[in-house]
């Protein structure tokens, strides 16, 4: 969303679980992203679903509506569109350029040393994301 805003004109909508509500309404202020909220009374919107499997019902809203779904979190649901692409040199310096310097923003919820692995991936199985959650290697 953060480039959606920066880079295009793309109008977009962004969905999130009743769960994750209030969170995303805070970075969408924070990170100064700018949604579409007119779009909704649009028809052929263009859906972007990063979220998987806990949004679907919506997905599907969407689909019937004839908007165009795509998603890089489900590969297997029909009526949506995967992309996936592999992240080039270019691709990741551009982003490390941009987190660097302040324009792209990349939220961490929790910290994990190495030796808590399990912990952390049950965090990471059972926990709405907040961020990324790190593996620290030190001691």
């Amino acid at each position: 969303m953060q480039l959606l805003t920066r880079f295009t004109k793309v109008p977009f909508i962004p969905k999130a679980r009743t769960l994750s509500a209030n969170y995303l309404k805070q970075k969408i202020n924070e990170y100064n992203i700018k949604p579409d909220i007119e779009a909704t009374a649009q028809k052929n919107n263009l859906i972007i679903d990063l979220v998987g499997s806990a949004i679907n019902d919506k997905l599907y809203q969407h689909i019937q509506n004839n908007d165009e779904v795509i998603s890089v979190a489900q590969n297997d649901l029909f009526g949506v569109k995967f992309i996936s692409k592999p992240a080039l040199p270019k691709d990741y310096s551009f982003l490390m350029n941009e987190i660097s310097n302040n324009r792209l923003f990349i939220p961490i919820n929790q910290i994990f040393n190495y030796k808590n692995f399990n912990e952390a991936i049950e965090y990471q199985t059972t926990s709405p994301s907040r961020g990324r959650n790190l593996i620290f290697f030190k001691d």
